[in-house]
């Protein structure tokens, strides 16, 4: 009997917040969601992940917020993981009393928006683009005007100054795929970016896209094999999420490089999923530092330096996959390599599909995503 209230009492208040369209998880009593409302995964798509909520709870640990709902009947937390927003959720028991169930919910704190509202996000996603981007516009701008200076100036100023525009050209490249980072990352976490599939030959897509990354991989001496199957697969897919997800991936795959690497690519159809294999012969990963890789701005590097990044690439490429239905898994040996393993949901094909870059178009255009992705660790072009 009391079972069956329990359901019915879970049926009612889940119907509540949907058609209330409150924005609302509710969880076990591990923090794992058990059903979302609309709503709730619309304004944060991070609460659909399974460990979603530990995600929001980054740096809680759940003992310690299980403590505090029992003794002061809530817990409330700011997120760490949107630098740019004030992102904070509100956490209950369900029925007071009963740690088998959590509600979740987050908190909209100012009516002008926060990083949790599109309008704030919106807002700071703006002034971030004028007070960041635009000084980098014309950082290039002027490389190209003193490019054209020195090759006036004849042979002499082009070889001493050469160092020096290329060292700006290759920082201005480093801060310009830092600032996309950022971008992104708080755009996806924030839901301010729904979406855009299109009608695309995903095989054909992948051949363009990582025969570009073998040739820039090949300026680092990575060589990089990948295995498509033959043929079209027509499907309907947000190419910019993924091309996310695996330039963040492969851009992992040669920063952390050791004398013999390699990298191996690997994407096989599952039914109605596409599933990557991506594996190299790098640094790999030590063991303690394996459970906080997916954590936003958890930066690693071997040797005595403490951080190697923004360490935002693999949770952007984690959400990225996310909002593609799909989830990632990821396994390293120190001294032997990484695997990352992937998958996307399949939807069917509306429309014809659309044309996509060539493998050259990606090489030829200096501001590309390939270039950008990889420029911490292979020189940029300076044109």
């Amino acid at each position: 009997m009391k079972q069956q209230q329990d359901d019915l009492f879970f049926q009612q208040i889940t119907s509540m917040f949907q058609s209330a369209n409150i924005p609302a998880v509710i969880t076990d009593g591990s923090f794992v969601p058990l059903w979302a409302s609309d709503a709730a995964v619309q304004a944060m798509p991070c609460l659909a992940l399974p460990d979603g909520v530990q995600l929001l709870l980054n740096g809680h640990a759940p003992d310690e917020v299980k403590k505090e709902i029992a003794a002061r009947g809530f817990f409330v937390s700011l997120n760490p993981g949107g630098m740019l927003s004030e992102n904070a959720v509100r956490l209950s028991a369900l029925s007071p009393g009963d740690p088998s169930r959590y509600l979740v919910q987050p908190i909209f704190t100012s009516p002008s928006g926060t990083g949790l509202h599109p309008q704030g996000a919106n807002r700071v996603l703006s002034s971030f683009s004028s007070q960041y981007r635009l000084p980098l516009s014309n950082i290039f701008a002027s490389l190209h005007g003193l490019m054209h200076v020195c090759a006036s100036a004849g042979s002499d100023c082009i070889e001493a100054g050469a160092p020096y525009l290329e060292s700006i050209n290759q920082n201005a490249f480093q801060l310009l795929r830092s600032c996309g980072m950022i971008f992104d990352y708080t755009c996806m976490f924030n839901a301010v970016a729904p979406l855009s599939p299109r009608p695309v030959d995903l095989f054909q897509y992948l051949r363009e896209l990582l025969g570009a990354v073998s040739v820039v991989l090949e300026s680092n001496d990575i060589p990089l094999e990948y295995d498509i199957p033959d043929g079209p697969l027509l499907a309907s897919c947000d190419t910019n999420r993924l091309s996310i997800a695996l330039l963040q991936i492969l851009s992992n795959c040669s920063r952390f490089t050791r004398e013999g690497n390699q990298v191996r690519v690997r994407v096989r159809r599952a039914g109605q999923r596409l599933l990557f294999s991506i594996s190299d012969r790098g640094l790999g990963i030590p063991e303690n530092i394996l459970p906080k890789v997916f954590e936003p701005y958890f930066s690693y590097r071997h040797g005595d330096h403490p951080f190697s990044g923004n360490g935002l690439g693999l949770p952007l490429a984690r959400l990225a996959i996310g909002m593609l239905g799909g989830a990632v898994t990821l396994s390293s040996q120190p001294g032997e390599g990484t695997t990352v393993t992937f998958t996307i949901l399949l939807h069917r094909i509306k429309g014809m599909p659309a044309v996509e870059c060539s493998s050259s178009e990606y090489l030829s255009d200096q501001f590309s995503t390939v270039h950008v992705a990889f420029a911490d660790s292979v020189q940029c072009p300076l044109r």
